[in-house]
């Protein structure tokens, strides 16, 4: 028998499986596999950390290199080579560089046709990884300068971060904390 991560395994790896022997048992052990990742132990937290220690760094030096008239693809080149210049053993998924109106689009790729420009909103999440683990990060940075409009989100966007964070009453789980940062989305004009 064979236990496997139920919402990660691919429906032809299962069918490649029973092909290659029929009578094999696969059963759905997210659960159980779920319950060990759990528990870090030291070493797991410092492979953690060395991976978004790698993002962090690739992503100052890209911010660095940015330059209005850049592609979103260019910038996306510059990223990635930095974090392998910073020591990732690899990416922990494709990153998503994208400015202007694509920062709005929530799966957005690289444009080679869209060069950035003053007051654009530049929205970047990627991640390295490192010895196993993966970084995710997401950042958005106004080039040059941020509108007003640009400003009230971010200032409704970081209350509702910080009143979202704000200790809650023992036992209540994250889905629970969420009303707090909507109310300040809600009452935000």
């Amino acid at each position: 028998s064979l236990g496997v991560e139920g919402q990660v395994m691919r429906v032809f790896v299962h069918h490649a499986l029973l092909a290659a022997q029929p009578d094999l048992v696969i059963t759905d052990a997210e659960a159980a596999i779920s319950a060990l990742r759990m528990i870090k132990t030291e070493a797991d937290i410092a492979a953690m950390q060395a991976a978004v220690d790698i993002s962090e760094r690739a992503l100052q030096r890209t911010l660095d290199g940015v330059t209005l008239g850049q592609t979103e693809k260019q910038i996306e080149q510059s990223l990635i080579k930095f974090m392998f210049d910073e020591g990732a053993d690899g990416l922990a998924f494709n990153p998503i560089v994208a400015a202007g109106d694509g920062s709005a689009r929530p799966h957005a790729h690289a444009r080679e046709d869209y060069k950035v420009k003053a007051g654009d909103a530049l929205l970047i999440d990627f991640g390295a990884r490192k010895n196993g683990f993966d970084a995710d990060i997401t950042r958005t940075v106004f080039l040059d300068h941020v509108s007003d409009e640009g400003r009230a989100v971010y200032d409704t966007v970081l209350a509702a971060n910080m009143a979202g964070r704000a200790p809650t009453p023992a036992g209540i789980t994250a889905p629970g904390s969420d009303p707090a940062g909507n109310n300040v989305v809600e009452a935000s004009p």
